[in-house]
């Protein structure tokens, strides 16, 4: 059972009792003679105010722990560079495929995803891709 769950245990039971001390109370404030229970209710009171700042306490740590780690993007290297080699394609795409997807807010269209991949590119494979390259930026250039 985490901190918290027991946090949260003790204060149902400090509830539960004070809603017996308050029970025993009125039924006391009926009966005649001096009582106690004033003391213990405010006893009660006192811990459940006590275990209600704990588990607020509890509650804004693990908060703040959980945006530590939601708000943390793993840090993935870049991929090396590709020349063509057909031996060296499956580990060119899957270290490109690793970083877009690690990376995706900083390449929102499938333009910035195939420029980013062809800048990459060395020898016979960006002679390749020159073409398609150029085309594409000059329509880019124009379009603006």
């Amino acid at each position: 059972m985490s901190t918290q769950e027991q946090l949260q245990q003790q204060l149902a039971n400090a509830l539960a009792q004070i809603s017996n001390l308050e029970a025993a109370a009125a039924a006391a404030a009926l009966a005649p003679g001096p009582s106690n229970s004033s003391d213990a209710l405010t006893a009660a009171n006192a811990q459940i105010e006590e275990l209600q700042a704990q588990l607020l306490t509890q509650s804004v740590a693990g908060q703040e722990l959980e945006k530590v780690f939601t708000n943390r993007t793993p840090k993935v290297s870049t991929p090396d560079t590709f020349d063509g080699s057909r031996d060296k394609l499956q580990t060119y795409l899957t270290q490109i495929g690793t970083y877009l997807l690690f990376n995706q807010k900083l390449f929102p269209t499938q333009e910035e995803k195939v420029l980013y991949a062809a800048s990459y590119l060395r020898g016979p494979a960006a002679s390749w891709f020159q073409p398609y390259a150029l085309e594409f930026l000059a329509r880019r250039v124009l379009s603006t």
